[in-house]
């Protein structure tokens, strides 16, 4: 029979976050604190091995593919920090992405993200809001709180 493992009252949230960006082609590395949404995910591929059986018989190793990674900052973060901070040729650079996870009575824990700038979306609207850009990261890899998610993977 499990545990009943009692939670200590508070659980992260974005305001938990550490977000610093490598820039690797200027090899600056900085805290941004403007980044309001992020999402960024990974998944192996694998396919049934049949051979003359109705029912699988195997697995392949499979595939292992990072989705795009994206995120939102306000606008005048994006042009100082980003455009201007790697300056021209910004697009399709290399960023390392460290997402440090911290808490009252949570453990530490830090993702790392490998990726390439593929593009940049402003949207504004009427209203007292900030303006924002929506960036899209081609991901190589994801590391999750130091675990690789396969064995052999270049880093």
């Amino acid at each position: 029979m499990g545990t009943l493992q009692f939670l200590n009252g508070r659980r992260f949230s974005h305001a938990s976050l550490e977000i610093t960006l490598y820039k690797k082609n200027v090899n600056v590395s900085e805290i941004f604190i403007d980044i309001d949404s992020m999402d960024y995910g990974d998944a192996l591929t694998m396919e049934f091995v049949r051979g003359t059986n109705r029912g699988p018989i195997g697995v392949t190793a499979g595939d292992y593919e990072a989705d795009d990674t994206n995120i939102s900052m306000g606008l005048s973060t994006f042009n100082t920090g980003i455009v201007r901070g790697i300056g021209e040729g910004w697009l399709g650079s290399e960023l390392g992405i460290t997402i440090a996870y911290n808490d009252d009575g949570e453990p530490l824990c830090t993702d790392r993200i490998r990726c390439l700038i593929a593009g940049a979306k402003n949207s504004t609207a009427a209203g007292p809001e900030g303006l924002k850009v929506k960036i899209p990261l081609k991901t190589i890899w994801i590391s999750r709180d130091g675990v690789m998610p396969i064995a052999g993977l270049l880093r």
